[in-house]
């Protein structure tokens, strides 16, 4: 069985136990202060995930390690590079 190339952002939600409050998620990155705000229901997307290996290999600083945010429900510059935090928002 191959290794999944990331994690989706509902399990990190899931785990932290997730409160029925939130609904945005903002996504902070070490580049320059950058940071990106989604709905919920994005951010739960199962394609939503922090990738951490591309081509099977772990994610390099050149596309954004460690952990990239990535879902093939956004536009590319809202895979946010260099994720530092993730921050669950009830406004």
């Amino acid at each position: 069985m191959a290794s999944s190339p990331g994690v989706r952002v509902s399990e990190i939600a899931r785990l932290a136990g997730l409160d029925r409050r939130v609904k945005y998620v903002a996504y902070r990155s070490f580049d320059s202060g950058y940071w990106s705000g989604w709905d919920l229901a994005s951010a739960m997307h199962p394609q939503t995930m922090l990738a951490y290996e591309m081509n099977g290999r772990p994610l390099q600083a050149n596309h954004g390690a460690p952990p990239r945010l990535y879902s093939l429900i956004k536009l590319g510059y809202k895979s946010v590079k260099y994720l530092t935090k993730i921050k669950l928002l009830t406004e």
